[in-house]
């Protein structure tokens, strides 16, 4: 399914900080991810680096300064995509705040989107609660 929000029917939040550049942090949470989901389409740290370097945009949920959650954001073609909350964070609403932490950065944009599997409900459920609309 193909997700889309607009400017007007977006909410911000500076709830999750942009990338600290902590890459060992981040490798700790990604070996987490990999132990408890398993996803085919799972990037590394090596994609991580080559994704910010390609003007994409990473926010984190960090509490007690351990990354816990993340959310990217291609610029290049305005997508949301790798939305992630630690199974000890969830059903708490951070996901949702993750995602309005990166409108942040589409603020200069009429619209962006996301594609969300179909088996991803809770993952619907999130972009529901932040304004998006089904494209298809």
């Amino acid at each position: 399914m193909v997700v889309y929000c607009d400017r007007k029917n977006s909410e911000t939040s500076d709830f999750c900080i942009d990338f600290d550049n902590n890459f060992s942090d981040l490798r700790r949470e990604i070996m987490c991810f990999n132990r408890n989901i398993k996803w085919d389409g799972m990037w590394n740290i090596t994609e991580a680096r080559k994704r910010l370097k390609n003007n994409w945009k990473l926010v984190i949920f960090k509490p007690q300064d351990k990354i816990k959650g993340w959310g990217w954001l291609n610029k290049n073609n305005k997508e949301i995509c790798n939305i992630y909350v630690n199974s000890k964070h969830r059903n708490q609403g951070i996901g949702t705040k993750i995602v309005n932490s990166l409108h942040r950065h589409c603020q200069d944009w009429d619209r962006w989107w996301s594609q969300i599997d179909d088996w991803n409900i809770p993952s619907q459920k999130v972009f529901s609660k932040c304004n998006y609309k089904i494209l298809i």
